[in-house]
């Protein structure tokens, strides 16, 4: 049961680019069904200290994905693991969604982020990583 829960976690706050304490705030009541995914209100939140709320929908997977924390330790050890911190699914949703051509004010609208300079932070170089080879 704990497995099953720490993998929805895993992949909620990814898929929603959470922060660590938007995802602990959650509850029950907070999350609405549908066909197409998860509709969840983020209630309070590092960029909403006043409480206003935002809504942020989910769409459904479509196909399996496994949790990070687990899979990381499995492929590089204990070292890898360390790695991962609070920020890392929402970095990880930033830099995904900037490298499969997201605009930044669509990243924005699942982050909730202010600005783009904040955002900016989130998305990880991996730009020169796909830079083409010219030989």
């Amino acid at each position: 049961m704990q497995a099953a829960r720490d993998k929805a976690l895993l992949l909620i706050g990814f898929a929603g680019a959470f922060l660590r304490s938007e995802l602990v705030g959650l509850r029950i009541e907070d999350v609405t069904t549908y066909d197409t995914g998860l509709e969840i209100v983020i209630r309070r939140s590092k960029t909403d200290q006043e409480g206003g709320g935002r809504t942020v929908f989910i769409p459904a997977a479509k196909r399996k994905t496994c949790p990070v924390k687990a899979a990381i330790r499995r492929v590089g050890g204990d070292d890898a693991a360390s790695k991962v911190a609070g920020h890392s699914l929402r970095a990880g949703y930033c830099t995904e969604a900037a490298t499969v051509g997201l605009q930044l004010y669509q990243i924005r609208e699942q982050t909730g982020h202010k600005s783009d300079v904040t955002l900016a932070r989130y998305i990880r170089p991996v730009a020169k990583r796909k830079i083409p080879s010219l030989l």
